[in-house]
């Protein structure tokens, strides 16, 4: 019992903060790789630890500490990508299809109760800084790879109607100053 009140004092963040870039061992910063930096697959990108899934866009960092990394694939419509300004949409929604690759509309609400969701509100709220890869072409010419383009701020997490017609998680992110520019965006 006193084991798991300790515990749960432990993984508070409110009482133990991580901090950007604190150590290499911190889930959340740069951890020290270069602006276009790319990785073939999402488990090489698991394996140096740089997001935590090799499916979900959104790479959480642990119980209740946020979310540390997200991978725009272009699978959801009301993404809206400029580049150094990105709304994401959250995850869920599609009902089966959020466990597929095609790209297809939203088919009931999405929600922050979601944990994908939640944790990438939890880093707006906290101002925690998330790692942004963009999937782009592979340079052998078929599938695609993943590119790092720098650490951005999640400034805005709301609900709004997307352009199914259903409720989704929406998310602003600005890109943060004082890193190399950022690489071309794919076409």
């Amino acid at each position: 019992m006193a084991e798991r009140f300790r515990r749960s004092f432990g993984e508070d963040p409110g009482l133990y903060p991580f901090l950007p870039d604190e150590n290499q061992d911190s889930p959340f910063g740069n951890r020290g790789f270069d602006v276009g930096k790319t990785w073939p697959s999402r488990q090489a990108m698991c394996n140096d630890k740089v997001h935590s899934s090799t499916f979900a866009g959104i790479s959480k960092a642990g119980n209740r500490l946020g979310a540390n990394a997200v991978v725009l694939s272009g699978k959801y419509e009301d993404d809206v990508d400029e580049g150094d300004v990105v709304w994401y949409t959250g995850t869920g929604g599609r009902g089966t299809d959020d466990w597929g690759a095609a790209s297809v509309p939203q088919t009931e609400d999405q929600t922050f109760d979601h944990p994908d969701n939640a944790a990438l509100k939890t880093s707006c709220e906290k101002h925690y800084p998330i790692r942004l890869f963009r999937a782009i072409p592979a340079t052998s010419g078929s599938g695609v790879q993943y590119r790092f383009d720098g650490m951005y701020g999640v400034t805005k997490a709301s609900s709004e109607q997307g352009k199914s017609g259903f409720l989704i998680c929406q998310f602003k992110f600005v890109r943060q100053m004082d890193q190399a520019p950022l690489p071309p965006l794919p076409q």
